[in-house]
């Protein structure tokens, strides 16, 4: 509507009966509180909302970044390569048999033995292990 518009007298009466009172005091109260209460439970859902939504994102990213790890190794095919035969061969040496072997030349644990006789017992023990 513009400013040069004038109402009917029975316009203008249907308007004015539609018209609301001043708010009384009660009514002023009860907007006031209201007012404080709403802001802030908006502010209050409003702050969870970008909580949520920080999580969900962090949670994007890891996912993310664990895809980029992950993805080579699910997608790679490696061949099975069969062992090789010194490996299968290879048989775990009998440490007791080794033990018995040297028999008192390596000293037991606390016993006072002499350093020429643990090196060479040492010695002679590690050149019968065949690794």
């Amino acid at each position: 509507m513009t400013d040069d518009t004038q109402l009917d007298p029975l316009e203008a009466e249907a308007l004015s009966l539609a018209a609301l009172p001043p708010p009384g005091e009660a009514e002023l109260r009860a907007l006031a509180a209201a007012k404080g209460g709403t802001l802030h439970a908006w502010r209050r859902s409003n702050a969870r909302h970008h909580l949520y939504r920080r999580a969900a994102a962090g949670l994007l990213v890891a996912a993310a970044a664990a895809a980029v790890v992950l993805a080579p190794s699910a997608f790679r095919k490696t061949p099975r390569v069969a062992q090789p035969e010194a490996a299968a061969a290879w048989k775990v040496p009998d440490l007791d048999a080794i033990w018995k072997k040297a028999g008192g030349a390596v000293a037991d644990a606390g016993a006072d033995a002499d350093a020429d006789t643990d090196e060479s017992a040492s010695a002679a023990l590690f050149a019968e292990l065949e690794l």
